[in-house]
């Protein structure tokens, strides 16, 4: 967001009457709490984070993934919070870094993961963060192994 925008919008705000502005209130916290319940029922992990890393929202899954509590993760960086994860020091403002990752607490898995920067729509705008989706694998991984273990001892015999 431009800070020439929030310059404007400070000024104007004096002018704006009070019930109107408890109900655009209202409607933001109610929009904010109906996000927070969808990131919450979804089975993959979700975690924001502020352009150096810093986390600001993760959901019930992610917190599940690494064994972390959701109170005090906000706050921590991502590296620190998520054994194993390192912040990708070189990349570019456009590129998303996918990977793999295997985690053995709280119990043993097979991660997949992609960081997206988020950026306010322009083309020059430096990211104002990072968005984490985080999936279990370990199961396609596990029926993927069997597979070829299978057409292993096939081709055996």
């Amino acid at each position: 967001m431009k800070a020439g925008f929030l310059d404007k919008l400070l000024t104007k705000l004096d002018r704006v009457p009070p019930e109107e502005m408890q109900a655009f209130l209202m409607r933001l916290v109610q929009e904010k709490g109906f996000f927070e319940q969808v990131f919450e029922a979804l089975e993959e992990g979700v975690i924001i984070c502020e352009p150096q890393g810093v986390i600001t929202f993760i959901n019930r899954a992610a917190c599940r993934f690494f064994g972390l509590d959701a109170a005090d993760a906000p706050g921590r960086k991502l590296e620190e919070a998520v054994r194993g994860f390192h912040w990708p020091a070189q990349r570019s403002r456009r590129d998303t870094v996918s990977r793999d990752m295997e985690v053995y607490y709280p119990e043993p898995r097979v991660l997949n993961f992609y960081l997206r920067p988020i950026d306010d729509g322009e083309a020059d705008a430096p990211e104002v963060g990072y968005v984490m989706i985080v999936r279990d694998i370990t199961q396609t991984r596990r029926m993927a192994e069997e597979q070829i273990e299978s057409e292993r001892l096939n081709a055996l015999t």
